[in-house]
């Protein structure tokens, strides 16, 4: 065999063992990554009541109940899903190192969604009305605006 052919297979050999190293990373990465999401993310009545209780203090409507929470480094988070599947509840909390305006968080969370389409459209504010956050006395803001989809839509934010 000439050296043109060794070099080949010599290639040859290193590219295959380098895509079954990088499989193999693929795979405990993947298994990793499920295994922290299945710790931090939660779906028991008791960890979403103890998470969204640090949150805020409220009464959640009687028809949302489709729900889970997630608590990691410092961060607390929220949903809830109405009966109607078009109404969310969303409460998050963020840690207070993170210096963040609500239009900053807003377009942030727009593009996490990876829906390019999405426009914001503009709201206005429609009532303000006292609540407790984290333990301490807010104002909410109660605006309302129409969505992409031309539905009208609600937000309150604290």
């Amino acid at each position: 065999m000439n050296n043109t052919g060794k070099i080949f297979i010599g290639c040859t050999t290193v590219l295959i063992v380098s895509c079954l190293v990088l499989a193999v990373a693929g795979v405990v990465l993947f298994r990793s990554t499920g295994w922290v999401l299945g710790k931090v993310l939660k779906s028991d009545t008791e960890s979403i009541a103890d998470i969204s209780e640090s949150i805020a203090e409220y009464d959640l409507p009687s028809d949302f109940n489709d729900s889970y929470a997630a608590r990691a480094a410092g961060f607390s988070y929220v949903a809830f899903t109405g009966d109607d599947n078009h109404s969310h509840i969303y409460l998050f909390q963020l840690p207070s190192y993170i210096d963040i305006d609500q239009e900053d968080l807003i377009r942030q969370a727009q593009q996490a969604s990876g829906k390019d389409d999405y426009v914001r459209v503009s709201s206005k504010v429609v009532d303000e009305i006292p609540g407790m956050i984290a333990g301490q006395e807010v104002t909410l803001l109660v605006s309302e605006g129409v969505n992409h989809d031309g539905k009208t839509f609600r937000e309150v934010s604290g």
